[in-house]
């Protein structure tokens, strides 16, 4: 089982979570709109994280699946932050390669 941190669950993130969950995954989970949460814990996930670095504590991976470029940059930075050394933070969105590549630099 890996311990995943899985922001912005939304239209597309929430699907992901629901087969991560199903996989026996421990998926932890953030999203800023409440109702999006809720339902992630519906599926099974854990939804009680107030902040993507809350989400990241000691986790293996944290995936992201965002609507804007700016909102992915945003939580990427705070995300790797909290993350542990050696954990994998891994990009869904629709993001420009320009930005992974800036985030990989920082």
């Amino acid at each position: 089982m890996t311990r995943i941190a899985f922001c912005g669950v939304g239209t597309m993130g929430r699907h992901l979570v629901r087969h991560l969950v199903a996989a026996g995954h421990d998926v932890r989970v953030f999203d800023p709109v409440p109702a999006a949460m809720e339902y992630a814990a519906s599926l099974g996930a854990t939804a009680t994280a107030t902040s993507a670095a809350e989400a990241c504590a000691d986790v293996e991976v944290c995936l992201l699946s965002l609507p804007s470029t700016k909102l992915v940059a945003s939580v990427a930075r705070e995300a790797a932050a909290a993350l542990p050394r050696g954990a994998v933070l891994a990009d869904l969105s629709t993001s420009p390669p320009s930005l992974a590549e800036e985030l990989a630099r920082e």
